[in-house]
């Protein structure tokens, strides 16, 4: 079976360094693929940063970015988590991916509060000060339901 070597795309012939820039690429693809086919986790930044030889594993980060803006694979991301589906196959790496719980969710009854405090002048330290929320989680959720609602929010 003949392995075809992923290539960014480009105008011309390739600079050594883009030839280097496919290589890496290619060989991150293979690792990702591997743990799929064998159902096992994905692989950390730091091994592959390992089997590549970077010093730094935050650039393997940008080459699964780029394979997946090529359309190679998919990626899930959790909090210390990821897992990479193959797009040819359909295969993906083991896991799951825990999301984060955001803190203090809004209720309808704060949600009323807000917009009713905002309609009457009161500013949003104000009505997060009566809420027991920021400044900026009042600034944050106004814009929220401001888009949801349209112009019933005025």
């Amino acid at each position: 079976m003949r392995q075809e070597t992923i290539a960014a795309p480009c105008k011309g012939t390739r600079t050594p360094q883009q030839k280097r820039r496919d290589d890496r690429l290619t060989n991150v693809f293979r690792a990702l693929e591997r743990a799929a086919n064998s159902d096992a986790p994905c692989p950390t930044n730091e091994a592959l940063a390992e089997m590549l030889g970077y010093a730094n594993p935050s650039k393997v980060s940008d080459l699964i970015a780029l394979l997946q803006t090529m359309g190679f694979v998919r990626v899930e991301r959790g909090n210390n988590q990821r897992i990479v589906t193959i797009v040819k196959t359909g295969k993906r790496t083991a896991g799951h991916i825990v999301r984060r719980q955001r803190k203090g969710g809004w209720t309808e009854d704060q949600d009323a509060i807000l917009m009713d405090g905002i309609a009457e002048g009161c500013t949003f330290a104000a009505v997060g000060k009566i809420l027991h929320k920021s400044k900026n989680a009042c600034i944050g959720r106004f814009r929220t339901l401001s888009a949801t609602l349209g112009h019933q929010a005025s």
